[in-house]
């Protein structure tokens, strides 16, 4: 998650503006271990902190991480 437009610029969205802790993510993960959920999806906490991530002001490469997921 990251924030954007108002959320990320608002102050009455400051719980918003911000990335997940990693204490709040580990709590996430015993929350859903503790409920008996066995099937799903779930991503490493380092896992997108900058991938797809768009750069409209960008309009011929907004994505400037797509050479990572390019064959060479």
């Amino acid at each position: 998650y990251y924030a954007t437009n108002r959320a990320a610029t608002d102050a009455r969205y400051t719980l918003l503006s911000r990335r997940i802790t990693e204490t709040e993510w580990l709590r996430a993960l015993s929350a859903l271990d503790m409920l008996g959920m066995e099937e799903g999806w779930m991503q490493e906490y380092d896992g997108a902190s900058h991938y797809y991530r768009p750069d409209f002001t960008d309009q011929e490469k907004p994505f400037k991480d797509i050479r990572d997921f390019q064959e060479s």
